[in-house]
């Protein structure tokens, strides 16, 4: 079994009287799969990204268009969130503000079970700004897809293993593993789509967005997860300033016949990117994976 390498330290997050986020160890982070191991790097190390141990929950957010807003310490530069339900779809939307008139950030989610596909998320942003950063979280009118939200605002310790962690994956990705996605109209249709598909044994993938190395503009882009053909079980619209401020996701994908396809949503002049994806969780490949006739039927 692989084992994380990195050493995880506690996060300043605890008890901070800068931040109105409320802290509590949820007892139902994961799914509980003794069976998947972390995947490691080129270089044959592993790093949890979603440490169990540190994981917290607010409280739980009501359908119906219910607004949550969490208040973020001035010194961040992170901040790590999930998102999950209580078995059923999860739907709803989550802005990073800047001020009070700059969003840096905007995730619309639409996935089949908020159980089985929860939203796992890096957040990077600038901080000196005037006030704290604010991170919103709505629901949508519907009354019955109540979620759940969890925050963490990791140490600048913890922050710098993140961010060491998201530029080693990113520049040692190969070219079948890093695309770059061209642009669209200025009404964000006909933009480039680049398709992945995800091997058997890979339950979970990580998800990369950078413009760093292609103009350092913000990034809008189209993320859908399919599970055979045409098969829509994960939809998330991202829009992110993708200069200076990667994005840096973890997906489920349990079982096999996984494709993620991604569009660029952004106009052409201004909208070329990078998106990465990576193999995150695994599981040991066995004979029953394979196609094979039994003398039982």
């Amino acid at each position: 079994a692989y084992k994380a390498t990195a050493n995880v330290t506690p996060s300043a997050r605890m008890q901070n009287p800068n931040t109105s986020i409320t802290y509590e160890t949820s007892s139902t982070y994961g799914n509980g799969n003794t069976n998947r191991f972390l995947t490691p790097d080129k270089d044959g190390e592993t790093f949890d990204i979603f440490p169990a141990e540190y994981d917290s929950v607010i409280e739980r957010i009501d359908g119906g268009g219910t607004i949550r807003s969490c208040k973020l310490p001035p010194w961040a530069t992170r901040v790590q969130y999930k998102i999950e339900s209580f078995g059923r779809p999860c739907k709803g939307q989550v802005n990073l503000w800047l001020g009070p008139g700059r969003s840096t950030h905007t995730l619309k989610f639409d996935t089949e079970s908020g159980v089985e596909f929860p939203i796992e998320s890096i957040l990077k942003f600038k901080n000196g700004h005037d006030g704290a950063p604010v991170m919103k979280v709505s629901t949508t009118d519907d009354y019955c897809f109540p979620m759940k939200f969890s925050a963490h605002v990791p140490s600048p310790e913890r922050a710098e293993e993140l961010n060491a962690n998201t530029e080693k994956q990113f520049y040692s990705a190969t070219r079948d593993e890093k695309m770059v996605i061209q642009g669209s109209q200025t009404d964000g249709k006909q933009g480039a789509w680049r398709y992945w598909n995800i091997p058997q044994e890979v339950e979970a993938i990580q998800l990369l967005g950078w413009s760093v190395d292609t103009g350092k503009k913000s990034f809008k882009v189209q993320v859908e997860l399919l599970q055979g053909p045409n098969n829509l079980k994960q939809s998330l619209f991202l829009q992110c300033g993708g200069g200076s401020q990667p994005y840096h996701t973890v997906i489920q994908t349990p079982g096999s016949g996984w494709t993620v396809r991604i569009q660029n949503k952004k106009f052409m002049e201004d909208g070329l990117t990078q998106m990465c994806v990576l193999p995150y969780e695994h599981r040991e490949k066995e004979d029953s994976d394979l196609f094979s006739w039994s003398a039982e039927f």
